[in-house]
């Protein structure tokens, strides 16, 4: 979990954003994955916000975002957004628990030759 702070605060710092907040939530686990939510919030304008969520695309390790709310801090700064979102991170788990793959057709399926 602290590879995962520290990339999302590496790529708004790159964003040039103002990270306010970053809160993991209680992680999520499924047969063969965990599913880690985080509560996050930034502050800086349009551009920069984008680029953030580029960011989070872009990694090799899968982001989803659930939740985007985006408001002007002030009147007098129109550049100057907060953005509050919730992300969650997919991450495979290291043992399956009781979990098999396996292949019991005799004839494994085949692309179509057509």
């Amino acid at each position: 979990m602290h590879g995962v702070l520290q990339k999302v605060a590496n790529l708004a710092h790159s964003a040039g954003l103002k990270m306010d907040r970053i809160q993991p939530q209680s992680a999520i686990n499924r047969e063969t994955y965990r599913v880690v939510p985080f509560q996050v919030t930034i502050s800086g304008n349009f551009r920069r916000i984008a680029q953030f969520l580029h960011g989070l695309e872009s990694q090799p390790t899968l982001f989803s975002v659930e939740r985007f709310n985006v408001k002007c801090e002030s009147e007098q700064a129109s550049e100057a957004l907060k953005a509050d979102l919730t992300f969650s991170v997919f991450v495979k788990r290291a043992s399956f628990a009781g979990f098999a793959e396996k292949n019991d057709s005799p004839n494994p399926a085949k692309a179509d030759e057509s």
